[in-house]
């Protein structure tokens, strides 16, 4: 564990990883550690394949006080989503079309809902909404037994 590096705006430190059995270097933006209020500071970095976690306290001096490796990583991110209007229409599957039509004029609904517009299966409909979701264009939420499907709004 050695400061390999310091400038005004970066902070690269030398660690050894029990995971991949090699030195790594972490660069870590200086301000947080110089504007952080409690010590040590924990900073996680992310490497390896398998992806995994290296754990670094560093304390107000830029000293390593000691490390954890975490093995599983999961990484979420939010869904984009597109919002689901006429335009777009033309880029839907041909079979979604008219689920897709549905939905504008409802805005909001369930399977049952959109199959009783477009005199569908309820489950067919279900499938499509699904894949209209998967895509992107409509968002969902769980009520008790169901899915209640609406027309996404864009990412600020």
């Amino acid at each position: 564990m050695s400061l390999v590096n310091l400038t005004p705006e970066y902070v690269t430190i030398s660690i050894f990883c029990r995971t991949c059995q090699a030195e790594i270097e972490v660069t870590i933006h200086r301000p947080v550690i110089d504007n952080a209020t409690a010590f040590p500071v924990s900073h996680l970095h992310l490497h390896g394949n398998p992806p995994h976690g290296l754990t670094l306290y560093i304390d107000r001096h830029y000293g390593v006080r000691g490390t954890e490796v975490s093995e599983a990583v999961t990484i979420e991110r939010q869904k984009e989503v597109a919002p689901l209007t006429s335009l777009v229409l033309l880029r839907v599957p041909k079979r979604l079309k008219q689920t897709a039509l549905a939905m504008l004029k409802l805005r909001q609904g369930s399977a049952v809902e959109v199959a009783n517009m477009t005199g569908k299966d309820p489950n067919v409909e279900s499938q499509y909404l699904g894949q209209l979701w998967r895509m992107g264009y409509l968002t969902r939420i769980r009520v008790q037994q169901y899915y209640q499907y609406q027309i996404a709004q864009a990412n600020p």
